[in-house]
């Protein structure tokens, strides 16, 4: 796998759904049909997949090149800039995620006090939050890399 791939988002965040649908699952948080609890398995083995392939893929392509090396941890993307052109890209696709979180704390806190959250459900909440910080990095950069900007 090239570094692009081994270093892109939907790692994570692909990691981060099967967990999240894992513990809802598992937390009785979401009323599934009965025949998922059968399944609901099946997402933490897929985490564990992705996991292993991830690593494993990490690890040989830094044996390949070990000079254009992969840190074997899941950097988020912000913290991966390259050059110059991708910490601009990082800093207006931060700047993105920072105003979707400071509309959709409140929104979330609101909610939690409005309709009495258990804790399952409000972490739950978090991790759909932090799915959606991932997109919105995602499309932002997506959006600067195809000539867009936002300002």
């Amino acid at each position: 796998m090239s570094k692009r791939v081994l270093t892109s988002t939907y790692w994570s965040m692909g990691m981060l759904t099967c967990l999240a649908i894992y513990l809802a699952a598992e937390w009785n948080v979401v009323a599934f049909p009965h025949w998922f609890a059968n399944v609901s398995g099946l997402f933490f083995i897929i985490l564990l997949f992705l996991l292993a392939v991830w690593y494993g893929a990490a690890t040989f392509h830094n044996f390949r090149h070990p000079t254009d090396r992969v840190p074997l941890i899941l950097l988020p993307p912000e913290l991966r800039e390259e050059d110059e052109g991708m910490k601009f890209f990082s800093y207006k696709a931060c700047r993105a995620v920072y105003v979707y979180y400071f509309f959709s704390f409140p929104v979330l806190i609101v909610s939690a006090l409005l309709f009495e959250m258990n804790r399952d459900v409000l972490l739950l909440s978090l991790l759909v939050l932090f799915l959606g910080q991932f997109l919105t990095y995602q499309l932002a950069v997506r959006n600067l890399l195809k000539g867009g900007d936002d300002d």
